[in-house]
């Protein structure tokens, strides 16, 4: 996994929490391949700052319920 990567997943979720989308069109966002997105989005989908819902190329992502920016969260964004 990209940490670049992961960091700008954070940064767009936290200025966009009520965004739901999936790898391909977060790949239009934030940069990066699907398949790259797909496995940042899957780190924070377990260490909890994302949900997943869907399943397969139908797979949406968004901040999960009470996701914040937590020492973790800082951590993985570098402050």
């Amino acid at each position: 996994m990209e940490p670049a990567l992961t960091q700008k997943l954070i940064a767009f979720f936290y200025g966009n929490r009520f965004t739901m989308d999936t790898a391909e069109g977060l790949s239009q966002w934030i940069g990066g391949c699907p398949d790259e997105v797909t496995s940042a989005a899957d780190a924070l989908v377990g260490a909890g700052i994302l949900a997943r819902r869907g399943c397969a190329e139908r797979t949406v992502y968004t901040l999960a319920k009470g996701a914040s920016l937590s020492g973790q969260t800082c951590g993985l964004l570098g402050r």
